[in-house]
């Protein structure tokens, strides 16, 4: 069993202490993590990488916006098909493209009230058609998007897709996946 980590909490007076105080304390453990003073909860800045799964998703995204003219497509469905078909899905995380802004969120014309339906945007577009490349990694912060992290490398599709074949993917010949 791994050692447990030890969690610094100090008493702040609610009285005399300052925002600046706490956000200095908070500052100083973004890294490892700790528990918030204020509110109690636990906050920690976090980098993500992007990962073949994604770019997976990304293009499952892709293909069905170009077969539905730009319909937002259910990313569930799309990877509960995928998988029926034979393709290994090998991530999580796939929300986090939006950091990126590779996808966004859009409601569905036909389920108004439906949540999880997306579209790839603009530069999502590129990025699938080797126009663009973006930072590998972005940056959470107690569970909020901060953004990209500008000091990692740029990446293209074809660097992070790993063992899914890009060719198969944007003809939409899943089956043959790993």
């Amino acid at each position: 069993m791994p050692p447990k980590r030890t969690i610094v909490t100090p008493n702040f007076d609610p009285d005399r202490t300052t925002i600046a105080q706490v956000r200095a304390f908070l500052k100083e453990r973004a890294r490892q993590g700790t528990i918030c003073p204020c509110c109690r909860q636990w906050v920690q800045l976090m980098d993500r990488t992007i990962t073949p799964g994604m770019a997976f998703v990304l293009l499952l995204l892709y293909r069905h916006g170009e077969v539905h003219q730009g319909a937002p497509g259910h990313v569930l469905t799309l990877i509960r098909e995928a998988t029926r078909v034979g393709a290994e899905f090998k991530s999580a995380g796939w929300e986090i493209l939006t950091v990126w802004g590779l996808i966004g969120p859009r409601t569905h014309a036909k389920h108004p009230g439906k949540k999880g339906f997306f579209v790839v945007t603009d530069l999502g577009k590129a990025f699938v058609l080797r126009k663009e490349k973006v930072h590998s990694t972005v940056l959470l912060y107690a569970g909020k998007r901060l953004g990209v992290d500008k000091e990692s490398p740029l990446v293209g599709v074809d660097d992070i897709l790993g063992d899914y074949a890009y060719e198969d993917l944007i003809v939409g010949r899943i089956a043959a996946l790993p």
